[in-house]
Protein backbone atom coordinates (compact mmCIF):
# COMPACT_ATOMS: atom_id res chain seq x y z
CA UNK A 1 0.00 0.00 0.00
CA UNK A 2 1.49 3.67 -0.92
CA UNK A 3 1.32 5.80 1.92
CA UNK A 4 1.24 9.50 1.31
CA UNK A 5 3.01 10.19 5.13
CA UNK A 6 5.99 8.47 6.19
CA UNK A 7 4.21 6.70 9.72
CA UNK A 8 5.85 4.79 12.50
CA UNK A 9 3.68 2.91 14.91
CA UNK A 10 3.32 1.87 18.33
CA UNK A 11 0.97 0.53 20.55
CA UNK A 12 0.07 2.39 23.21
CA UNK A 13 -0.60 1.04 26.59
CA UNK A 14 -1.28 2.07 30.11
CA UNK A 15 -0.43 -0.46 32.80
CA UNK A 16 0.98 -3.89 32.62
CA UNK A 17 -0.70 -6.38 31.45
CA UNK A 18 -2.64 -8.17 33.75
CA UNK A 19 -5.86 -10.46 33.25
CA UNK A 20 -9.14 -8.92 32.48
CA UNK A 21 -11.08 -8.32 36.27
CA UNK A 22 -14.35 -10.44 36.39
CA UNK A 23 -16.05 -7.23 37.79
CA UNK A 24 -14.84 -5.08 35.06
CA UNK A 25 -17.87 -6.25 32.48
CA UNK A 26 -21.64 -5.50 32.96
CA UNK A 27 -22.80 -7.67 30.36
CA UNK A 28 -21.84 -11.89 31.20
CA UNK A 29 -21.78 -13.88 27.99
CA UNK A 30 -24.47 -16.17 27.48
CA UNK A 31 -22.13 -18.97 25.78
CA UNK A 32 -18.26 -20.32 26.52
CA UNK A 33 -15.65 -18.82 24.13
CA UNK A 34 -15.29 -20.65 21.09
CA UNK A 35 -12.40 -20.50 18.79
CA UNK A 36 -12.92 -19.13 15.07
CA UNK A 37 -10.13 -19.16 12.24
CA UNK A 38 -10.95 -16.63 9.85
CA UNK A 39 -8.98 -16.87 6.26
CA UNK A 40 -6.42 -14.50 4.62
CA UNK A 41 -7.27 -11.81 3.21
CA UNK A 42 -4.31 -10.62 0.21
CA UNK A 43 -4.82 -7.28 -0.09
CA UNK A 44 -2.00 -7.14 -2.45
CA UNK A 45 -4.64 -9.14 -5.17
CA UNK A 46 -6.90 -6.21 -5.05
CA UNK A 47 -7.53 -4.07 -8.55
CA UNK A 48 -5.61 -1.09 -7.03
CA UNK A 49 -3.79 0.16 -4.06
CA UNK A 50 -6.85 2.34 -2.92
CA UNK A 51 -9.23 -0.61 -2.94
CA UNK A 52 -7.08 -2.95 -1.23
CA UNK A 53 -6.94 0.18 1.39
CA UNK A 54 -10.87 0.38 1.57
CA UNK A 55 -10.48 -3.44 2.24
CA UNK A 56 -8.52 -3.09 5.14
CA UNK A 57 -10.56 -0.16 6.50
CA UNK A 58 -13.39 -2.46 5.92
CA UNK A 59 -12.32 -4.99 7.65
CA UNK A 60 -11.84 -3.32 10.90
CA UNK A 61 -15.75 -2.01 10.90
CA UNK A 62 -18.75 -4.15 12.09
CA UNK A 63 -22.21 -4.25 12.50
CA UNK A 64 -23.32 -4.14 16.25
CA UNK A 65 -26.62 -6.23 17.18
CA UNK A 66 -28.05 -5.04 20.97
CA UNK A 67 -30.95 -6.92 22.06
CA UNK A 68 -33.13 -5.51 24.91
CA UNK A 69 -36.17 -6.49 26.53
CA UNK A 70 -38.53 -4.48 28.90
CA UNK A 71 -41.92 -5.80 30.45
CA UNK A 72 -42.67 -8.68 27.58
CA UNK A 73 -40.90 -11.66 26.24
CA UNK A 74 -40.79 -9.63 23.06
CA UNK A 75 -36.79 -8.82 21.83
CA UNK A 76 -36.20 -5.52 20.55
CA UNK A 77 -33.05 -5.03 18.20
CA UNK A 78 -30.58 -2.00 17.65
CA UNK A 79 -28.27 -1.46 15.21
CA UNK A 80 -25.10 0.01 15.05
CA UNK A 81 -21.69 -0.22 14.04
CA UNK A 82 -18.53 -0.07 15.52
CA UNK A 83 -14.86 -0.48 15.15
CA UNK A 84 -12.12 -3.31 16.09
CA UNK A 85 -9.14 -1.36 17.78
CA UNK A 86 -6.46 -4.08 17.82
CA UNK A 87 -5.77 -7.47 17.45
CA UNK A 88 -6.92 -8.55 20.81
CA UNK A 89 -10.76 -8.16 19.73
CA UNK A 90 -11.70 -4.71 21.56
CA UNK A 91 -14.36 -2.92 19.98
CA UNK A 92 -15.21 1.00 20.15
CA UNK A 93 -18.85 1.81 19.45
CA UNK A 94 -21.32 4.22 21.00
CA UNK A 95 -23.11 3.46 23.99
CA UNK A 96 -26.48 2.66 22.61
CA UNK A 97 -25.50 -0.67 22.00
CA UNK A 98 -25.02 -0.77 25.58
CA UNK A 99 -28.26 1.16 26.87
CA UNK A 100 -31.22 2.34 25.94
CA UNK A 101 -33.78 5.04 27.92
CA UNK A 102 -36.71 2.81 27.58
CA UNK A 103 -34.77 -0.67 28.73
CA UNK A 104 -32.06 0.02 29.82
CA UNK A 105 -28.85 -2.25 29.56
CA UNK A 106 -28.89 -4.35 26.57
CA UNK A 107 -29.66 -7.98 27.62
CA UNK A 108 -26.72 -9.15 24.91
CA UNK A 109 -24.54 -7.47 21.96
CA UNK A 110 -23.54 -9.12 19.49
CA UNK A 111 -21.06 -8.55 16.26
CA UNK A 112 -21.11 -9.48 12.52
CA UNK A 113 -17.83 -8.85 11.01
CA UNK A 114 -17.59 -7.26 7.77
CA UNK A 115 -18.78 -7.89 4.20
CA UNK A 116 -14.96 -9.08 3.53
CA UNK A 117 -15.62 -12.22 6.08
CA UNK A 118 -18.43 -13.23 3.25
CA UNK A 119 -19.82 -14.63 7.22
CA UNK A 120 -22.93 -13.50 8.92
CA UNK A 121 -22.49 -15.21 12.56
CA UNK A 122 -23.57 -13.12 15.20
CA UNK A 123 -20.45 -13.22 17.76
CA UNK A 124 -21.15 -12.49 21.17
CA UNK A 125 -19.63 -9.59 22.80
CA UNK A 126 -18.88 -9.06 26.53
CA UNK A 127 -19.22 -4.95 27.65
CA UNK A 128 -16.46 -3.83 29.02
CA UNK A 129 -17.52 -0.33 29.95
CA UNK A 130 -20.09 2.27 28.44
CA UNK A 131 -20.20 5.93 28.93
CA UNK A 132 -23.95 7.56 27.95
CA UNK A 133 -22.24 11.25 28.16
CA UNK A 134 -20.12 10.37 25.68
CA UNK A 135 -21.70 8.36 24.13
CA UNK A 136 -18.65 5.98 23.62
CA UNK A 137 -18.53 2.11 24.39
CA UNK A 138 -16.04 -0.77 24.85
CA UNK A 139 -16.27 -4.16 24.19
CA UNK A 140 -14.57 -7.76 23.35
CA UNK A 141 -15.12 -10.56 21.34
CA UNK A 142 -16.15 -13.18 23.82
CA UNK A 143 -14.57 -16.00 21.15
CA UNK A 144 -10.73 -16.58 20.53
CA UNK A 145 -9.82 -15.08 17.10
CA UNK A 146 -7.03 -16.09 15.23
CA UNK A 147 -6.28 -15.81 11.22
CA UNK A 148 -4.79 -17.79 8.26
CA UNK A 149 -1.55 -15.87 7.13
CA UNK A 150 -1.50 -17.60 3.75
CA UNK A 151 -3.79 -18.56 1.16
CA UNK A 152 -3.07 -22.44 1.81
CA UNK A 153 -3.99 -22.27 5.47
CA UNK A 154 -0.34 -23.84 6.46
CA UNK A 155 0.37 -20.84 9.21
CA UNK A 156 -2.27 -18.91 11.38
CA UNK A 157 -1.69 -15.94 13.97
CA UNK A 158 -3.79 -14.96 16.95
CA UNK A 159 -5.93 -12.39 16.79
CA UNK A 160 -7.87 -10.51 13.69
CA UNK A 161 -6.14 -9.73 10.13
CA UNK A 162 -7.57 -5.97 9.88
CA UNK A 163 -7.77 -3.31 12.73
CA UNK A 164 -7.97 0.13 12.72
CA UNK A 165 -4.90 2.23 13.36
CA UNK A 166 -5.49 5.82 15.06
CA UNK A 167 -4.10 8.79 12.84
CA UNK A 168 -1.74 10.70 15.30
CA UNK A 169 -1.82 13.35 12.82
CA UNK A 170 -4.68 16.38 13.36
CA UNK A 171 -7.34 16.33 10.66
CA UNK A 172 -7.34 19.59 8.28
CA UNK A 173 -10.39 20.93 7.27
CA UNK A 174 -11.40 20.27 3.44
CA UNK A 175 -9.65 17.12 3.83
CA UNK A 176 -10.90 13.84 2.00
CA UNK A 177 -12.61 11.46 4.23
CA UNK A 178 -14.93 8.80 4.33
CA UNK A 179 -17.10 6.97 6.61
CA UNK A 180 -17.85 3.15 6.95
CA UNK A 181 -20.26 1.49 8.68
CA UNK A 182 -23.49 -0.74 8.83
CA UNK A 183 -25.84 1.02 6.34
CA UNK A 184 -29.16 -1.71 6.96
CA UNK A 185 -31.43 -2.85 9.70
CA UNK A 186 -33.68 -0.77 11.40
CA UNK A 187 -32.49 1.71 14.07
CA UNK A 188 -35.03 0.59 16.80
CA UNK A 189 -36.78 -2.81 15.72
CA UNK A 190 -38.47 -5.94 16.54
CA UNK A 191 -38.18 -7.44 13.39
CA UNK A 192 -36.38 -11.12 13.22
CA UNK A 193 -32.99 -11.34 13.31
CA UNK A 194 -33.33 -14.40 11.03
CA UNK A 195 -34.70 -12.12 8.40
CA UNK A 196 -32.14 -9.31 9.15
CA UNK A 197 -30.04 -8.82 5.79
CA UNK A 198 -26.79 -6.51 6.94
CA UNK A 199 -24.55 -4.42 4.48
CA UNK A 200 -21.56 -2.23 5.07
CA UNK A 201 -21.89 0.81 3.17
CA UNK A 202 -18.70 3.29 2.44
CA UNK A 203 -19.40 6.95 2.04
CA UNK A 204 -16.85 9.15 0.80
CA UNK A 205 -16.52 13.60 1.63
CA UNK A 206 -14.44 15.59 3.35
CA UNK A 207 -13.93 17.06 6.63
CA UNK A 208 -16.00 19.96 7.16
CA UNK A 209 -14.93 21.27 9.92
CA UNK A 210 -12.18 20.07 11.72
CA UNK A 211 -13.06 21.72 14.89
CA UNK A 212 -16.81 22.57 15.27
CA UNK A 213 -18.06 25.61 16.78
CA UNK A 214 -18.44 25.23 20.33
CA UNK A 215 -20.69 28.03 20.83
CA UNK A 216 -22.79 26.37 18.11
CA UNK A 217 -22.22 22.70 18.86
CA UNK A 218 -21.34 21.85 22.76
CA UNK A 219 -18.28 19.95 23.14
CA UNK A 220 -17.90 16.74 24.49
CA UNK A 221 -16.14 16.85 27.82
CA UNK A 222 -14.03 14.54 29.30
CA UNK A 223 -12.27 14.94 32.88
CA UNK A 224 -11.12 18.89 32.38
CA UNK A 225 -11.04 18.81 29.04
CA UNK A 226 -13.50 19.80 25.99
CA UNK A 227 -13.09 17.90 22.79
CA UNK A 228 -15.04 19.73 19.33
CA UNK A 229 -16.19 17.18 17.38
CA UNK A 230 -14.86 16.86 13.87
CA UNK A 231 -17.68 17.67 11.13
CA UNK A 232 -18.07 15.74 8.05
CA UNK A 233 -19.81 15.93 4.32
CA UNK A 234 -19.86 11.89 4.37
CA UNK A 235 -23.55 10.77 4.27
CA UNK A 236 -24.01 8.62 7.31
CA UNK A 237 -27.10 6.64 8.29
CA UNK A 238 -28.56 6.21 11.98
CA UNK A 239 -27.18 2.32 11.50
CA UNK A 240 -23.89 3.95 10.65
CA UNK A 241 -23.38 5.68 14.10
CA UNK A 242 -20.66 3.73 16.11
CA UNK A 243 -18.78 3.09 12.74
CA UNK A 244 -15.48 4.40 11.48
CA UNK A 245 -13.96 7.81 10.25
CA UNK A 246 -11.15 7.24 7.57
CA UNK A 247 -8.39 9.38 5.75
CA UNK A 248 -7.53 8.87 2.49
CA UNK A 249 -4.83 7.15 3.70
CA UNK A 250 -6.85 4.29 6.00
CA UNK A 251 -6.16 5.78 9.64
CA UNK A 252 -9.10 6.55 12.07
CA UNK A 253 -10.03 10.43 12.59
CA UNK A 254 -12.88 9.46 14.44
CA UNK A 255 -16.20 7.41 15.77
CA UNK A 256 -18.86 7.94 13.91
CA UNK A 257 -21.03 9.79 16.77
CA UNK A 258 -24.28 12.06 15.72
CA UNK A 259 -26.68 13.02 12.75
CA UNK A 260 -27.76 16.75 12.64
CA UNK A 261 -31.46 16.99 12.65
CA UNK A 262 -33.21 20.41 11.25
CA UNK A 263 -36.82 21.11 12.67
CA UNK A 264 -39.55 22.36 10.39
CA UNK A 265 -41.21 25.56 10.61
CA UNK A 266 -43.19 24.51 12.87
CA UNK A 267 -40.77 22.78 15.15
CA UNK A 268 -43.31 19.35 15.29
CA UNK A 269 -40.74 17.19 13.00
CA UNK A 270 -36.94 17.27 12.40
CA UNK A 271 -35.41 15.86 9.17
CA UNK A 272 -31.75 14.69 9.16
CA UNK A 273 -29.20 16.48 7.27
CA UNK A 274 -28.20 14.45 4.69
CA UNK A 275 -24.71 16.12 4.40
CA UNK A 276 -23.05 16.47 7.72
CA UNK A 277 -22.23 14.64 10.53
CA UNK A 278 -20.53 14.53 13.74
CA UNK A 279 -17.64 12.05 14.89
CA UNK A 280 -16.04 12.09 18.19
CA UNK A 281 -11.93 13.01 17.78
CA UNK A 282 -9.05 10.81 18.46
CA UNK A 283 -7.94 12.70 21.16
CA UNK A 284 -11.03 11.78 23.23
CA UNK A 285 -11.38 8.38 21.98
CA UNK A 286 -7.38 7.50 23.54
CA UNK A 287 -8.06 9.55 26.61
CA UNK A 288 -11.83 7.62 26.85
CA UNK A 289 -9.67 4.39 26.65
CA UNK A 290 -6.80 5.46 28.39
CA UNK A 291 -8.95 6.12 31.70
CA UNK A 292 -10.88 2.84 30.80
CA UNK A 293 -7.77 0.90 31.46
CA UNK A 294 -6.93 2.42 34.50
CA UNK A 295 -9.65 1.99 36.21
CA UNK A 296 -10.33 -1.29 35.27
CA UNK A 297 -6.35 -2.18 35.64
CA UNK A 298 -6.14 -4.13 32.85
CA UNK A 299 -4.34 -3.26 29.00
CA UNK A 300 -6.94 -2.03 26.04
CA UNK A 301 -4.23 -1.90 23.32
CA UNK A 302 -4.25 0.65 20.36
CA UNK A 303 -2.46 1.72 17.92
CA UNK A 304 -1.39 5.31 17.03
CA UNK A 305 0.37 6.40 13.86
CA UNK A 306 2.87 9.52 13.85
CA UNK A 307 5.17 10.76 11.41
CA UNK A 308 8.51 9.73 11.47
CA UNK A 309 11.35 11.54 11.95
CA UNK A 310 13.69 9.24 10.84
CA UNK A 311 12.05 8.39 7.50
CA UNK A 312 10.98 5.15 6.41
CA UNK A 313 8.00 2.86 7.89
CA UNK A 314 8.81 0.77 11.10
Amino acid sequence: MTMKKRIIFFTLTVLLAISMLCGCSLLSPNSSPKIVYKSYIDVTDAASAQSGLFTECAGSVVTVISEFRFNDSARHYRYLSGVIIDREGYLLTASEAAYDDKFLEANAVYAVLSDIYDDTTRYELKLVDYDRDLDLAIFRFVDEFHYYTNAQKTASADGFQFFASFSGIAPKTGEVCFAVGNNLGDYNSSSSLSSLYLQQAVMSGIISSASADTDVLEPAKFGEKEYPYLLTSASVSDEMIGGALFDQNGYLLGLLSYKLYDSSQSGTTTEPLTRISLASPIGLLCDYIDAVSAEYKTVIPYRLASISNKGGVA
